[in-house]
């Protein structure tokens, strides 16, 4: 539970992501538990069965969510101040 926390704050003050997108990775785990919940006491399915289910809604939207991820603050490219002299290294 606090990796989830951690990761939700995580999530919710990045720059990558949509806010729609944040909902949905904070909702991905709630979502697997609820559904291997409704898969055992309302389909009487196996535990295997519910837990796999679980673990495929849950990936499932994961991956979604980390293939139209937009890229960072840190992938940018730096340029140099308008006006910026480039530094001389000592290696010539």
């Amino acid at each position: 539970m606090i990796g989830w926390l951690a990761g939700v704050w995580l999530l919710w003050t990045s720059d990558r992501w949509t806010r729609g997108q944040k909902l949905a990775g904070t909702l991905a785990w709630p979502l697997g538990y609820a559904a291997a919940l409704v898969s055992d006491y309302v389909l009487f399915n196996p535990l295997w069965v519910s837990l796999l289910v679980a673990n495929l809604i849950t990936i499932g939207i994961l991956v979604v969510l980390a293939m139209t991820a937009r890229p960072g603050r840190s992938s940018a490219v730096r340029s140099a101040p308008a006006g910026a002299q480039p530094v001389a290294s000592g290696n010539s």
